[in-house]
């Protein structure tokens, strides 16, 4: 099977003395949905030793492989925690997401606008919205000022996420009081096949 410039996507080779073939798959197929299965029959021609023939074939079925997102996400691998203690000028922590887009290459990894905290998000008595933006995310006051955001890579699930203004802890008297931000993210392989996920910041 070739495409128009002659490229090879599949090929089948046949030994004519014992029937054995070997299907060899070099470039993915376009898939309808994920799990979706395309069948390819080869025909065949059986002869004898004295000449009967008959007609067959050779199946071979192509499922289709979708992204799969890790759904435990451990330090460094879509998880991640700040310590506002050590609070500079700001905070700044970096990963990446653990994704496997299957045979169907290249993928991508982006914002699904699907996001969520632990507690309200405050910062300074005021509000912060998460919006989404181009490659992330970010968290804002209602005037525009960034109090934190979140840079995804497509290509590769690398995020960074940098910390701009403290949040307002609900347990005052807690120095490690957690709040969890969760950004919502979303898997595509090359046939569009999808799995979601979310990074989790936590913030103490």
């Amino acid at each position: 099977g070739t495409l128009a410039d002659g490229s090879e996507v599949f090929t089948v080779s046949l030994d004519p003395a014992t029937g054995e073939y070997i299907f060899t798959q070099k470039l993915p197929l376009d898939h309808a949905d994920g799990g979706d299965t395309i069948s390819l029959d080869f025909g065949v021609n059986v002869t004898d030793f004295d000449g009967d023939q008959a007609n067959s074939k050779i199946t071979i079925n192509i499922v289709d492989s979708a992204p799969v997102l890790d759904d435990q996400p451990s330090l460094g691998f879509g998880l991640e925690v700040v310590d506002e203690s050590d609070w500079a000028d700001g905070l700044s922590v970096s990963g990446s997401v653990n994704v496997d887009f299957g045979g169907d290459v290249p993928g991508a990894l982006t914002p699904n606008n699907n996001t969520g905290s632990s507690a309200p998000l405050l910062s300074g008595g005021q509000s912060v919205t998460i919006m989404p933006v181009d490659g992330g995310y970010v968290g804002q006051l209602d005037d525009g000022t960034e109090v934190f955001a979140i840079t995804i890579d497509p290509s590769n699930g690398d995020y960074t996420f940098t910390q701009s203004l403290p949040l307002d802890h609900p347990d005052t008297g807690d120095a490690d009081d957690a709040i969890e931000i969760n950004f919502g993210v979303v898997a595509t392989d090359g046939d569009g096949d999808t799995d979601d996920g979310a990074i989790s910041i936590i913030v103490k």
